[in-house]
Parts: C-alpha cells; structure tokens; sequence
C-alpha cells in the first residue's frame, strides 16, 4: 500500500507525474488514506499501515528507515533581506549554503 499525501501536497504531485511516466494508472495503486505530512507517512510506514510513500530523506532517516532517491529536486532558501545582508547573518547564511552541493548561490533582491 502506498501512502499518499493531500490533493495539491507537491509529494502527491510527485507520485502522480511518476505513475503517468511510468504509464500505470492511479486508480489501481493500493492506497489507504491521506496523510497530511512528510513525518506522518513516515509513522504510517513504521506502524505498517503503508508499506511505501513520497518523503524526504530528512523525514526517512528521522524515522529510521531507508530511503530511495527517486528524484532531485532543487529548492530555495528565503531569508528576510536584512537577515541575509545583516554583519553577520550573511556570512552565516552563505558558509552554510556550501553544504549544499548543487546550491547556485543565487540572490535576488525582492
């Protein structure tokens, strides 16, 4: 059984453009109900209530168990600009955006 997430959650988006490359449809995957969190499919997966769903590493290895990539995905990091421009806090902010290897080191004034 899988474990989904809410209409609209970008990890049920996930799942749903997966399955359409994959041409198998929807309506015959094994689901039970709607989980509305990351952390809750992770419980659902340890208490044997799905046996897999779409879920960070961070949330997996928080809950002990395995994960496998199916996709990379990049993301943005959003700080208040005098936060991020700040004497301190900007210095702070790029050393730890090192620890991202695929980080662009964009910024964008808003």
């Amino acid at each position: 059984m899988v474990a989904q997430r809410p209409k609209g959650a970008g990890a049920q988006l996930l799942l749903l453009a997966l399955l359409k490359q994959a041409n198998a449809p929807a309506e015959k995957l094994a689901t039970g109900p709607m989980y509305p969190t990351g952390p809750d499919v992770a419980q659902a997966i340890r208490a044997g209530r799905a046996d897999c769903g779409i879920a960070t590493r961070s949330v997996a290895v928080s809950a002990g168990l395995e994960f496998v990539p199916a996709v990379w995905e990049p993301f943005d990091l959003l700080m208040r600009q005098r936060d991020f421009f700040g004497a301190h806090a900007g210095a702070n902010a790029l050393s730890a955006c090192r620890h991202f290897p695929h980080a662009r080191g964009r910024t964008r004034r808003l």
